[in-house]
């Protein structure tokens, strides 16, 4: 079962750790760092720690040897009221146990089924919603009671719960005796107190542990009668009244040997129900309710969903009003934080909560006239623009999506989660991957009718801009999250001149005139050599892909100068014959054996140029044969090399040479690193499309002259050296 523990698992596992540090004071920040950027070095502790979780895993480990492994730094966390002790284990810990976990997804997400949620089954939330939503609403059933326990995580009877993970999951038991079998210490303000019940805050192992160790629990208060989905301590049944009030009664009297002491729970009921209930609930940890919240969407009376879906909306339209206040400010900020955090919120109300089109309509017009001329930095946009926006990042749009675009959001949801109703988890999760795909077919369809409506309508121009901006690879500057490290990181101005170039807008304050005295237009500005600007757009590709080759191939060096000929000829007159003739990089094995030799010559044109070719595909053509028919018979013939031209256009795409060297790269980055090969490629295209960028805006934005005067620049020299501030010589 762990022979899947190797080296490239312990950094994939590193690779998707964060947090803080225990007590040896090692954040996750430093264990990627180490783990990952000291090549032989990283890869022989990846290979010790791989042992090391093998050992874990698989056999029972003296306690004192993993003292230190198992020691937690103790914060007290105001829960207002109570305390929430939260324990920050060592992150050395964390990547043994995610990689452990990663070995053992489907036992436990068939331990799991369809009733234990938290155990990996995909899809899980939303089919235990639906599922509760569909036996609520039939006529038989009479109310609904959500369970919820108190300090649940930290009560688990430990003893008790590896006991009975012993025969329920024995693959795990080694791993969580080594963990949880004797007391670990915690450190909290210079004292150390022992902890002896409960799970670790933060360990990946917990959540399984406390899913396994609740099943016979769950096992214990199972009703024919009720509909059950748990969702780890988080439980609710759907049913007739008299076997909701048996579940409680059991779960107060078998839950505590468990460590699972009852808290207020809340009973959804019908309205014919209402006076029943109160006869059978009439304690003080129940309260009846006609509506609730039910793992992050709502059931109940039809006023208990409406009230909740307009009080989600109105929180989230305030939350969209705050952001286009901040976007001002921060524009690229905003944008992730709307496309990667709330967007996929609603789209999860979207997918669980039913009718929920009229109250998306509400959110759009937040989106539409606050949230957008914030982001774009133009007032308005039309109905042509705005479908434009909602296109996929890859077909040329921004990925803010419509209210027409989640209509069958719902449907589709329950499609996939009924599947778990019907199967085995494994068998569901490969019947759901069909229906995903078929799903997608159908959503990629209503994207491709959008795609020609604009075709239609839209001018010729920014149909070209559109064309351009679904280029691969011209979109992984919008799609990078802005972290500064890295250099992925805009000013407002930058990011705003960025979407004017994607979308060929004029972008806002440039000058009438250029400082070479031409009239001023982009195109202009693109390929306008005053300032140097052109070569330092060329000089940083060059660069950064002379630093990628640096990771995996040999003898790698800058503007290498070619061998002076000595009679030869060639049957091309377009052949340089230069003596100091150079190209940009020369590397040894990029395609085969360590000695075989590549030459690379980079181009970045502006495909917006009237020169260009109208079609993006002749213009990369042009470009690559011409740099071949100056340079590839002499690489050939007198180097005995090979030539691969690396041609970019100023919006982000690369020519088919390009393309073919960046997915070299990339393969043997990845075999080198141990790296994901779409991890590895999607970085390099970044990195790419970030240096385009840049490099155009500076063109656009760059000062191509001095602010003073010359004359007044020489006579403030003079002023100094005659106040003898500064030698004539």
């Amino acid at each position: 079962i762990f022979d899947k523990l190797s080296c490239s698992t312990i950094r994939r596992s590193a690779m998707k750790t964060h947090g803080s540090h225990g007590p040896s004071g090692l954040d996750a920040n430093e264990w990627r760092r180490i783990l990952s950027n000291f090549e032989q070095s990283s890869t022989e502790l990846c290979k010790t720690i791989s042992k090391l979780a093998r050992m874990i895993a698989t056999e029972t480990l003296p306690n004192k040897d993993l003292d230190t492994y198992n020691a937690c730094r103790l914060i007290p966390l105001d829960k207002n009221p109570g305390v929430r002790p939260i324990g920050v284990g060592e992150v050395l810990r964390r990547i043994v146990g995610r990689s452990i976990l990663g070995c053992l997804t489907n036992d436990l997400k068939l331990l799991g089924q369809s009733d234990q949620l938290c155990l990996g089954q995909k899809c899980g939330i939303e089919h235990g919603i639906h599922a509760l939503r569909e036996a609520f609403n039939r006529d038989e059933a009479e109310a609904m009671l959500l369970i919820d326990a108190k300090n649940a995580f930290n009560s688990l009877n430990r003893k008790l719960a590896l006991s009975n993970i012993q025969v329920i999951c024995p693959s795990l038991i080694n791993a969580l005796n080594n963990s949880y079998s004797s007391p670990s210490r915690l450190f909290v303000n210079g004292k150390t107190i022992w902890s002896e019940e409960g799970t670790t805050q933060g360990d990946p192992l917990a959540m399984a542990m406390y899913g396994l160790a609740i099943l016979p629990l769950m096992k214990q208060v199972t009703d024919d009668n009720l509909t059950q989905k748990w969702y780890a301590d988080d439980g609710n049944a759907v049913g007739p009244l008299e076997s909701l009030a048996e579940l409680h009664r059991k779960l107060r009297d078998h839950g505590p040997a468990f460590g699972y002491s009852l808290t207020k729970c809340n009973l959804i009921v019908k309205e014919h129900t209402l006076e029943k209930a109160r006869r059978l609930f009439n304690s003080n940890d129940i309260e009846i309710v006609s509506g609730h919240r039910v793992l992050g969407s709502t059931i109940g009376s039809d006023a208990a969903c409406f009230a909740f879906k307009e009080q989600t909306m109105r929180e989230y339209r305030q939350k969209i009003e705050k952001l286009s206040h901040h976007a001002k400010q921060s524009p690229q900020n905003v944008y992730h934080a709307f496309t990667k955090g709330i967007q996929n919120k609603i789209a999860f109300l979207s997918r669980t909560t039913p009718e929920m089109a009229a109250f998306l309509q509400e959110t759009e017009l937040s989106i539409a006239e606050k949230l957008l001329p914030a982001l774009t930095g133009k007032v308005a946009h039309s109905p042509d623009q705005r479908m434009l926006f909602s296109l996929p990042l890859r077909n040329g749009g921004l990925n803010v999506l419509l209210p027409e675009d989640r209509e069958k959001d719902y449907e589709r949801s329950q499609v996939v989660s009924q599947c778990l109703s019907e199967e085995c988890a494994l068998n569901a999760e490969n019947k759901q991957h069909k229906i995903l795909r078929a799903q997608k077919k159908e959503r990629q369809e209503q994207i491709m009718k959008k795609i020609d409506h604009l075709k239609e309508t839209m001018p010729e121009n920014q149909r070209y801009a559109m064309q351009l901006s679904s280029e691969k690879g011209a979109s992984s500057w919008l799609n990078a999250l802005p972290l500064q490290k890295y250099g992925f990181t805009l000013t407002k101005s930058e990011f705003r001149d960025g979407l004017a170039l994607r979308y060929g807008w004029e972008p806002k304050n440039t000058p009438a005139t250029c400082a070479c005295g031409e009239p001023f237009t982009i195109a202009h500005a693109l390929h306008c050599a005053k300032g140097g600007y052109t070569h330092m757009r060329h000089n940083e590709i060059r660069d950064t892909f002379a630093n990628l080759m640096q990771q995996v191939c040999y003898d790698v060096e800058l503007e290498p100068k070619l061998q002076p000929l000595e009679g030869e000829s060639f049957a091309k007159k377009t052949t340089t014959t230069e003596d100091e003739a150079r190209l940009d990089i020369r590397a040894n094995g990029l395609w085969e054996s360590r000695f075989s030799r590549t030459f690379f010559d980079v181009k970045v044109f502006n495909p917006l140029a009237s020169s260009c070719p109208k079609k993006i595909e002749e213009s990369y053509k042009f470009h690559e044969t011409q740099k071949k028919n100056k340079y590839e018979p002499r690489i050939i013939n007198v180097e005995k090399s090979t030539f691969n031209p690396l041609v970019f256009a100023t919006t982000g795409g690369a020519g088919p040479s390009a393309s073919k060297v960046i997915t070299r790269l990339a393969l043997k980055i990845s075999e080198k690193t141990s790296e994901p090969y779409a991890d590895v490629i999607g970085c390099i295209r970044t990195k790419v499309s970030f240096a385009l960028l840049r490099s155009s805006i500076l063109c656009i934005r760059g000062c191509r002259s001095l602010r003073r005067p010359a004359n007044e620049i020489e006579s403030s020299m003079s002023a100094i050296v005659e106040e003898g501030r500064l030698s004539p010589n």
